[in-house]
């Protein structure tokens, strides 16, 4: 019980420092998020990947599950 009350908070100032590391980045150096994201081409509400691998020849993820919008949302609070 204490290991997954323990798992819970860690797993959320995981998420609060990973959304902060966003911000930074998005603010300083775009892109290196961008990079990091796999994003291959500057774009207004940008889809965050979740798994998936980056295809440099074809400048895309392979086998990612996109959800639209969120890219935007996490380095900069805005759709």
């Amino acid at each position: 019980f204490l290991a997954l009350i323990f798992g819970g908070i860690m797993t959320a100032f995981t998420a609060v420092n990973g959304h902060a590391t966003a911000q930074m980045l998005h603010h300083h150096i775009p892109e290196k998020l961008a990079a990091a994201e796999g994003l291959f081409e500057t774009q207004s509400h940008a889809p965050l990947a979740i798994f998936g691998k980056v295809d440099e020849a074809t400048q895309s993820i392979k086998g990612a599950i996109e959800l639209p919008g969120f890219l935007s949302l996490l380095a900069g609070n805005r759709f």
